[in-house]
């Protein structure tokens, strides 16, 4: 007799679970649609997959806060340790899933499947695509194949690592990936893998979640022409731990607020230097970092990179173990 497959859904709200007014807008006021009444609507053989679902939020994603964040990694973890889940699915908004799937990538460890989807537009909208990522996330979090691949996303038919996955465009439904990045497809009721990467599965990892019950103060400032020193003022007279700089080029700010960053670097606030890009790699430039003891921030955009950093200070404040966190993750 064959052994069914249990899969765990946590729906966190967004627009997977929305309603619109208008079949052809992509606004609506709040996410509203229970994610039970969405599973059922998909073509699942009982036979062969168990499905268990919760509600655990329902919020549009940049309403998630940190405590948030924490309260769904505790609990992905807890369903991660249960030996009947093979695999987990978790729905969400699309504005900040890209963070929270790093956040997750980061925290909770585990060989099995977590595999996060969402939708583009409402349920109510044409061309409605929740509950063909739904259904794509169910059949990639039930596939022994993409075991020890870290947590997952699934888009448009497409699958991409935590690590890779970027909102290139809010406007269209898109699949998070650029092609050179795309782990893979899901065509029907099968998964194509382009490119298995290595064992990402760690036994021994950085961030232990047992005992992680708040994050520290960090924030990003976006480098711009005609912008002074007064949002790194701010953050230093807030008590911020961390500042990611979103520089120009290869994370570069204009004089005044270089000044101001050395100066933060100065009094104990790790600054963190990254391309306003979000493309290509940040190395360690000795006359900024070496000097004045910055962290470079490597190929991590800024809305990512801000996670780690809140993430390294919970475990050091000394800059040189922070830049190892970054040239690893």
């Amino acid at each position: 007799m064959r052994k069914v497959k249990r899969i765990q859904v946590c729906a966190l709200g967004g627009t997977i679970c929305s309603m619109a007014n208008d079949p052809v807008e992509e606004y609506y006021s709040s996410a509203s649609i229970n994610v039970e009444s969405l599973i059922e609507l998909l073509p699942i053989d009982k036979s062969e997959i168990e499905i268990q679902a919760e509600q655990l939020f329902q919020k549009i994603s940049q309403d998630i806060t940190y405590n948030d964040l924490l309260v769904i990694a505790k609990r992905l973890n807890e369903l991660a340790q249960q030996h009947d889940v093979v695999g987990i699915v978790v729905t969400q908004g699309t504005n900040s899933i890209e963070e929270i799937v790093f956040f997750i990538s980061l925290l909770v460890k585990t060989h099995k499947p977590i595999v996060f989807t969402g939708a583009f537009r409402p349920y109510s909208a044409f061309g409605y695509d929740g509950l063909r990522n739904l259904f794509n996330a169910i059949v990639v979090a039930g596939d022994k194949q993409m075991q020890n691949l870290g947590v997952l996303l699934t888009f448009n038919d497409c699958i991409v690592q935590a690590r890779d996955a970027v909102k290139l465009d809010p406007s269209v439904l898109g699949n998070f990936v650029n092609s050179n990045d795309m782990l893979g497809v899901v065509q029907g009721r099968s998964i194509h893998l382009n490119n298995r990467t290595n064992n990402v599965y760690k036994n021994n990892y950085d961030f232990p979640i047992e005992n992680l019950h708040n994050l520290p103060k960090v924030c990003i400032i976006y480098g711009h022409y005609g912008m002074g020193d007064l949002f790194v003022q701010t953050a230093i007279d807030n008590g911020f731990q961390g500042i990611i700089s979103a520089g120009m080029g290869k994370g570069y700010q204009p004089e005044g607020v270089t000044k101001a960053l050395i100066e933060a670097s100065n009094k104990g606030v790790i600054i963190v230097r990254c391309s306003r890009t979000g493309y290509g790699i940040v190395r360690r430039d000795p006359k900024l970092d070496d000097r004045f003891g910055m962290v470079a921030g490597g190929s991590l955009n800024p809305q990512k990179a801000v996670i780690l950093l809140a993430l390294a200070l919970t475990k050091t404040d000394d800059k040189l173990e922070i830049q190892g966190f970054f040239d690893e993750y």
